[in-house]
């Protein structure tokens, strides 16, 4: 597909699928093609297709960080409300948005117009040190937890081991304190869960209850009495399809000269290089690869690159200096590029955006 549109291909061999199953992403597409796959399957079952709908989230418990997410709180509408006055405190829980998120100098003056941050994450990453609190927290592995998974399961995550300080931080590089301690140094992080009750004034959380209350689908979790081992499922009442207008049979509209000319800049998730704690090992950032931005040569032509060239990207939040290397299995038009810890990809506008060629120039050696 191409900005949300299902080809025709694609749509015939729909057609003639017996047991069609669609997967779609959601990290990169756009909200048109998430509601896109879900009418398509929609429209299958009503033919008489037996029809699956698969979508694949970015994090562990996106699913439930979707069931608990208004409308009015994605990242652009806090940074205008936080631009305007009417946000006046932030708190972030176990996540950096000067890490994560794109369009970071805005999110830095943004930011200096708080009157209170607070961050609290088991990472002392850019936002921790600019905080005016910072609270360090437990890692899932340390503490537990409860995570809603990709099929909609409320699942528990067991703690697996103590929390502690390491042996580097303790012995300040040398050699580990020589003393006798009934506890473990670093041992008394607190979870990112009873921080929250603490500061809510409450002692208690019954996982059961929260889950009903806080979404309809689960309005059964409260009635069990123990947790099944594969999770707590949703209960909706009917099937859960977008309410878009689009269809199967509907034609790709007809765009500009300007549109035509464009390629689609897509930001990618790498398995060591690009992830916030790889990214802070040691052993892990010597086997990670250093960052390119990957391309048909087929568009490196039209462009005038060359493979291992260097070349700038402009954006209205500023540039990003990167080398080329031609992938022919790259899809045509698209353009790859890691979020790396070595970059400063947050300068772009958004992890997936059409790029006109004349944003993209090559650096000239002097």
């Amino acid at each position: 597909h191409t900005n949300g549109k299902m080809d025709a291909m694609v749509i015939e061999a729909l057609k003639k699928s017996i047991q069609p199953v669609i997967v779609c992403g959601t990290h990169i597409n756009d909200a048109l093609t998430i509601n896109l796959a879900a009418d398509a399957v929609f429209l299958l079952q009503k033919s008489g297709k037996d029809a699956s709908l698969l979508y694949i989230l970015p994090e562990a418990n996106s699913f439930g960080a979707g069931l608990l997410t208004t409308d009015a709180a994605d990242v652009e509408t806090v940074i205008e409300k936080m631009e305007s006055g009417r946000i006046k405190a932030l708190m972030a829980i176990e996540c950096d948005p000067l890490m994560e998120c794109c369009q970071r100098p805005r999110l830095e003056k943004a930011f200096k117009k708080a009157k209170l941050l607070v961050a609290m994450d088991h990472i002392l990453g850019p936002f921790a040190k600019s905080a005016h609190f910072f609270i360090p927290s437990a890692t899932v592995d340390e503490c537990g937890g409860t995570f809603i998974n990709t099929f909609g399961l409320a699942q528990v995550a067991p703690k697996a081991r103590m929390a502690g300080a390491p042996i580097s931080q303790t012995g300040a590089g040398s050699h580990p304190p020589r003393e006798f301690n009934p506890t473990v140094a670093g041992a008394n992080l607190v979870t990112p869960a009873k921080a929250l009750l603490h500061l809510a004034g409450k002692d208690h959380l019954d996982f059961k209850t929260l889950l009903a209350n806080a979404h309809t689908a689960f309005s059964t979790a409260a009635a069990l009495k123990h947790k099944p081992a594969d999770g707590i499922g949703p209960a909706f009442d009917s099937p859960v399809f977008s309410k878009s207008k689009h269809t199967l049979s509907q034609e790709i509209k007809s765009k500009t000269d300007e549109e035509d000319d464009n390629l689609m800049l897509v930001l990618v998730e790498w398995a060591i290089g690009t992830e916030r704690i790889s990214s802070l090992s040691p052993a892990l950032i010597e086997r990670a690869e250093d960052p390119v931005l990957s391309l048909n040569p087929t568009d490196a032509f039209s462009l005038g690159l060359a493979d291992s060239s260097n070349v700038t990207i402009s954006t209205k939040m500023g540039k990003l200096s990167i080398p080329v290397s031609l992938n022919e299995n790259v899809v045509p038009r698209i353009l790859v590029l890691p979020c790396h810890h070595k970059l400063e990809w947050q300068v772009l506008d958004r992890r997936c955006f059409d790029i006109h060629p004349q944003q993209i120039k090559i650096q000239v050696e002097e």
